[in-house]
Order: structure tokens, then C-alpha cells, then sequence
């Protein structure tokens, strides 16, 4: 959707009665298009979908599931509808990783969940537009 043109090249997450332009666009579940391309683990798997993170849990918990795969995912939890909900389904994905802040030191589930549910404005760990961070997740596999 987009609020400004159709050849707007940003990601919106405005809500649908608001916006000018809307498209469909087919798309693929992660582990299907990971499938697809032939990925058997050992890399990088880096995935912002601005807020919409709670849809694909269940897909970044596969990719948990190849050996020595990261996942370098981004969270916005200002765009959350549930942000209760998405937390908890997230600290239930990481369960098949270990988790990372970007600069790579380990990030337990509990500090990753105070993240997820502050209501700071702009926490230290977050970017200039609010709490929006990046954490790594490391396949135990």
C-alpha cells in the first residue's frame, strides 16, 4: 500500500483504508522459496518485513533446522497490532536458536522480551525513529 504514489519504492505499513494504491503481489512461504532455490544451511538468512514478523514465525523457526544457518532479523514492535501476542511468538521461535544482539553478544530470551514489550519511546537500543532493532539468531543445528 502506499499513501504517496504508485511508484513509491518505500515499504508503508499503512492501514488499508488509508491508502492511495494498493497491489497484489504473489509471494511463496520462506521455507518454500529457501526449498526452491536448493539452501542447505551453512549462511545467512536476513529478513525485515517491517513489522509483519509475527506471520513468519513458524518459517524463521524452520530455518532453524539447517546447520549452521543465522538469521539476521530485524523487529518493529512500534508496528505490532499485538504486540503481547507477537512477543510471545517470537520468544517461542527463538527456542530453536541462540539469540544475538548485532553486536554479537549473546541475548537472552527474557532481556530480548523487555525489548520486545517497553514502552520507551526511543530505548538506546533502538534506531532514531523508535524501538526498532536487529537481533541474529544462530541455528543449533
Amino acid at each position: 500500500m502506499s499513501a504517496q504514489s504508485p511508484v513509491s519504492s518505500g515499504a508503508s505499513s499503512i492501514d488499508s483504508g488509508e491508502a492511495f494504491f494498493e497491489w497484489t503481489v504473489p509471494s511463496i512461504l520462506l521455507s518454500t522459496f529457501l526449498r526452491q532455490v536448493g539452501f542447505e544451511g551453512n549462511g545467512l538468512v536476513k529478513i525485515d518485513i517491517e513489522g509483519a514478523e509475527s506471520a513468519i514465525t513458524e518459517d524463521i523457526r524452520k530455518v532453524g533446522e539447517y546447520p549452521q544457518t543465522a538469521v539476521h532479523l530485524s523487529l518493529h514492535p512500534p508496528l505490532w497490532g499485538n504486540k503481547d501476542g507477537t512477543a510471545s511468538a517470537i520468544l517461542n521461535m527463538t527456542r530453536q536458536f541462540k539469540v544475538f544482539d548485532v553486536q554479537g553478544s549473546p541475548l537472552s530470551r527474557e532481556t530480548l522480551q523487555s525489548m520486545m514489550l517497553t514502552d520507551e519511546r526511543n530505548p538506546s537500543w533502538g534506531t532514531a525513529w523508535g524501538n526498532f532493532f536487529e537481533v541474529v539468531l544462530e541455528s543449533k543445528a
